[in-house]
């Protein structure tokens, strides 16, 4: 006499095909918040590291202007240093370019211009080219690093002081724009000349941008403190 079967229910195709749909669905889910994360988690420590960079830069230039006070007062006659200044004006011809410091490519000693691209490494040299202040490297081969410097940011001068374009009548002014970013940029568009400030604002929005800095260095201008070049803000 035969028993009957007892009754031996299995997964069917169907049922083990949507088993694999959903956890191939959870994989790629899991796979992009990961990825995603792991981009959020880079920039975060890419904007770290560029701000310690630009601190970095800062302390340098300020620790220049403020040695530059000492070498002019030391300095006999027109040295280059004092081209710098005021008298830069009348007895040259690149008061404008000559700024603060010289900006070369750290990778071929390439000076850079307003118009440069970013490079990956930057180096800082005095206009006498005897002497190297520092030299900076970007986080990683993708990010570029921008500086443009333009002197005299308040060259309009008042008797007030306290006044936003207050200056002393022995210091000149720059400011130092940084900026760190991916793929490229036409600088053209942000800077429209040489020793002209740049549009911040519009750089922050743009999608490659990761970090900027701006701040203000103040070297004095001994020609003018010895009465060389005629001053006319706060005595």
């Amino acid at each position: 006499m035969m028993k009957d079967l007892k009754d031996e229910t299995g997964i069917t195709l169907t049922e083990l095909l949507a088993v694999i749909i959903l956890v191939a669905m959870v994989t790629t889910l899991v796979a992009t918040m990961a990825s995603h994360v792991f981009t959020i988690r880079n920039i975060q420590e890419y904007k770290v590291k560029t701000q310690t960079i630009a601190n970095s830069l800062y302390n340098v230039l300020n620790t220049y202007s403020n040695e530059l006070l000492i070498n002019q007062k030391q300095a006999g006659g027109i040295t280059d240093t004092q081209s710098l200044g005021e008298s830069g004006k009348y007895r040259r011809n690149d008061w404008e370019d000559k700024q603060i410091v010289q900006l070369l490519d750290g990778s071929n000693d390439r000076p850079l211009t307003f118009d440069s691209d970013g490079v990956e490494k930057l180096k800082l040299v005095t206009h006498e080219g005897t002497r190297v202040l520092s030299t900076y490297q970007t986080p990683s081969p993708k990010i570029k690093m921008k500086v443009h410097f333009v002197k005299n940011k308040h060259e309009k001068q008042v008797l007030k002081q306290g006044e936003t374009n207050y200056r002393d009548s022995f210091s000149v002014d720059t400011t130092v724009y940084i900026v760190f970013y991916k793929g490229t940029i036409n600088w053209t568009a942000y800077i429209p000349g040489k020793n002209k400030p740049m549009e911040m604002d519009d750089v922050k929005k743009d999608k490659d941008t990761i970090y900027t800095r701006v701040f203000d260095i103040t070297y004095r201008d001994d020609a003018k403190s010895a009465g060389e070049v005629a001053g006319n803000g706060r005595w």
